[in-house]
């Protein structure tokens, strides 16, 4: 019985895609193994250990690549287009060039992208989206953009809040009241690829804010503290695991509470300060 062949618009990852492309064929084509995929792509790469390189991601595919794989998998036109845009945004360094890669891979209208663009991938694009989202759980008889914005901190304009409302209302994360307008989720979550694609900004928005908060808030009003340690690789995943729980736990807190009255960010960082080598990555 003949296997659909992974369609390509139903992923944000182009190694992903390929993983299933390549067990997809082994089932549906006599004789196929990796070592002939790549003698088709060019017969110098028979015996190359680059397509396990570029599924482990730590080598790049050229521009040139690009084209003859796509060309190898037998996509169409538009499915080799959107090939290529996915390999330069999984590819990209910096969060803008990854912004405009997106919005790209976006405009085909039966992409992943494009639900998840219109979905979660817009709530974490601003901080503040996620701020006035919880400031409608304390105040749910607050409508005017000019008086929410002057009670959040650090400032933000009316201009601002219209722009959370509006994303929010088509997030459908709030809904209007009589008065104001009420959080429709306790909580928000992600799926896995909006959590890759958004982890770098969103942290760095949050951890530039902390910076500024700590000259901003009293001190009784705040929390900060640093542990510089060494440490074995071993007790560094238990760690990260431990902070993971500390958060689930957390989460349970908050959903026992039924007396909100502040609105507050808890950012935990953990990170080495000693370099570390890593296998080059750049283009075949």
């Amino acid at each position: 019985m003949q296997t659909q062949r992974p369609n390509i618009f139903q992923f944000l990852d182009f190694r992903d895609f390929m993983r299933n492309y390549f067990d997809h064929a082994r089932l549906e084509e006599e004789g196929f193994s990796l070592r002939t995929f790549l003698s088709k792509v060019s017969h110098s790469l028979s015996s190359s250990g680059l397509l396990s390189a570029v599924l482990k991601g730590t080598r790049n595919l050229s521009p040139a690549m690009r084209l003859k794989f796509a060309k190898v998998m037998g996509l169409k036109e538009k499915e080799a287009q959107y090939f290529h845009l996915l390999v330069q945004f999984n590819q990209a360094k910096s969060m803008e060039e990854k912004n405009h890669l997106f919005q790209q891979l976006s405009r085909f209208r039966e992409s992943k992208a494009k639900t998840v663009s219109e979905g979660q991938y817009g709530l974490y694009s601003k901080w503040y989206y996620l701020v006035v989202w919880c400031f409608f759980g304390l105040d749910t008889r607050q409508k005017n953009p000019h008086l929410i914005a002057k009670k959040i901190s650090p400032h933000i304009s009316a201009v601002q809040v219209e722009e959370a409302i509006a994303k929010l209302l088509q997030l459908k994360l709030i809904r209007r009241t009589a008065n104001g307008y009420a959080p429709t989720e306790n909580h928000v979550t992600t799926e896995k690829e909006v959590q890759d694609m958004i982890a770098n900004h969103h942290h760095k928005e949050f951890i530039q804010m902390a910076g500024q908060m700590i000259d901003e808030i009293p001190p009784g009003r705040r929390q900060y503290n640093t542990l510089v340690f060494s440490i074995s690789k071993e007790s560094f995943e238990i760690v990260k695991e431990r902070m993971a729980t500390f958060q689930e736990e957390l989460r349970e807190i908050l959903d026992r509470d039924s007396r909100e009255a502040m609105i507050c960010t808890l950012s935990m960082q953990l990170y080495p300060n000693l370099q570390e080598e890593s296998p080059k990555v750049g283009p075949e």
